[in-house]
């Protein structure tokens, strides 16, 4: 008997398999288990978001989000384009191209945070920085073509698949600790544990599926959670925006605003509901198959 959904990412989380080739899916075959499995993520993560609010809440989390203070500053196209866009292509390759050996994948990743990391503290003017980035792009062009694995690697690779897995997933959740400001960072595990939790859905997608599922499961996820956002900032007025981006109460707003803000509430009930639907099509059929096993 096959296994479930959900039974085959555990046995993947027990024992991960960084060597495997991913699994050559047409699209329609591809979308229903990676919906499936991110269901059942979106409401581990609201569980765990309401666990973290009963026990104690992160003081001042919401006024030390650098993001929503940002977004008042933004136009419009620009905060759908670095979300949905250019965050997850980039983020993917940084957390989940090293997941496999090659060195191409591993050069990428490299370049990618060097570059980032000499762009974030200015550590070189404007025109040696973009040498450097014609340099490190024609090495991964180079190392591309060639498409071959790193030997000495690959025994690493494979004597501590968990510790290359588990601390990528661990990485990718600290990183997202810059969305906020250094007053709350000793908060770091409740903060990220979210961040955490999806990037174990998407090293397991990048490795079964192929790194372009990743890159759009991150890029639906990201959208999914903005889409309430733009919705406000097209249409909202600049009092309900503001109410928005300083986490403020919803008092006094006109009726337009009260119509998008239904908009948004029915959006994320029914988002909600169809993800239980879907998470407990997935669990179902786990316990079945267990069960019958």
């Amino acid at each position: 008997m096959s296994k479930s959904l959900l039974g085959t990412y555990f046995q993947f989380l027990r024992s991960p398999d960084l060597n495997a080739l991913p699994i050559p899916l047409q699209n329609q075959t591809a979308i229903r288990p990676i919906l499936g499995l991110y269901s059942v993520h979106l409401l581990i993560v609201l569980i765990v978001l309401i666990v973290l609010s009963v026990i104690g809440q992160v003081p001042n989390a919401g006024d030390s989000n650098n993001i929503l203070d940002a977004i008042a500053d933004m136009p419009v196209w620009y905060l759908p384009v670095m979300a949905v866009l250019v965050a997850p292509l980039q983020e993917e390759c940084i957390f989940r191209l090293p997941l496999r050996p090659f060195a191409a994948s591993l050069a990428l990743s490299i370049s990618l945070i060097v570059l980032i990391a000499f762009s974030w503290f200015a550590v070189l003017p404007s025109p040696l920085l973009l040498v450097l980035a014609t340099a490190l792009a024609s090495l991964n062009l180079y190392l591309w073509a060639r498409g071959s694995k790193v030997a000495r690697l690959q025994p690493i690779y494979n004597h501590y698949p968990r510790v290359i897995f588990y601390g990528i997933a661990l990485l990718f959740g600290a990183v997202h600790i810059t969305n906020y400001d250094t007053q709350v960072w000793p908060f770091l595990p409740i903060l990220v544990m979210p961040q955490i939790i999806v990037g174990l859905l998407l090293g397991f997608v990048r490795l079964r599926y192929g790194f372009g599922w990743s890159f759009l499961l991150h890029a639906f996820h990201n959208g999914c959670l903005l889409l309430p956002v733009v919705l406000v900032q097209l249409f909202g007025s600049k009092q309900l925006q503001t109410l928005i981006t300083e986490s403020a109460g919803l008092e006094n707003l006109s009726l337009t605003d009260e119509v998008i803000m239904s908009a948004v509430s029915l959006y994320m009930l029914g988002g909600l509901l169809l993800c239980g639907v879907i998470a407990w099509r997935v669990i179902r059929e786990w316990t079945t198959r267990k069960a019958q096993s």
